[in-house]
């Protein structure tokens, strides 16, 4: 099977993820990080929590927008294919917080230290 460009996406079932109360990359967005320009791709499968979106793409309804960090792992047990060998950083992060007595568990020490080790600085 021949490898997809940005141009055959708007052709393919695009998921899409809408929270008002979170601003997540929407596929317009990442189209022009992209380079691709400003490419329409309509709304028509909208879902309002990422790890719906991540399960219409396991149950084959279409291809969605994945963070690196939550899909590596259906990626390498091939679950899921990424369909374009691109990426793209959305300046967005992710923080882990905790109250002072928690900070000071070696338990947590050993969390973050894990977490630290799965990204990327």
């Amino acid at each position: 099977m021949a490898r997809l460009t940005d141009a055959d996406l708007p052709d393919h079932q695009l998921l899409h993820s809408f929270n008002a109360h979170r601003k997540w990359i929407g596929w317009e967005e990442w189209f022009d990080l992209v380079g691709a320009g400003s490419v329409q791709a309509p709304p028509n499968m909208v879902l309002n929590d990422y790890q719906l979106v991540m399960q219409g793409a396991l149950s084959g309804e279409g291809i969605a927008l994945g963070w690196n960090f939550s899909a590596q792992l259906l990626l390498r047990n091939k679950r899921l294919v990424k369909p374009l060998d691109v990426s793209v950083r959305t300046g967005g992060a992710f923080f882990l917080v905790a109250n002072q007595r928690r900070a000071e568990q070696e338990n947590l020490d050993i969390l973050v230290a894990w977490l630290l080790s799965q990204t990327r600085l």
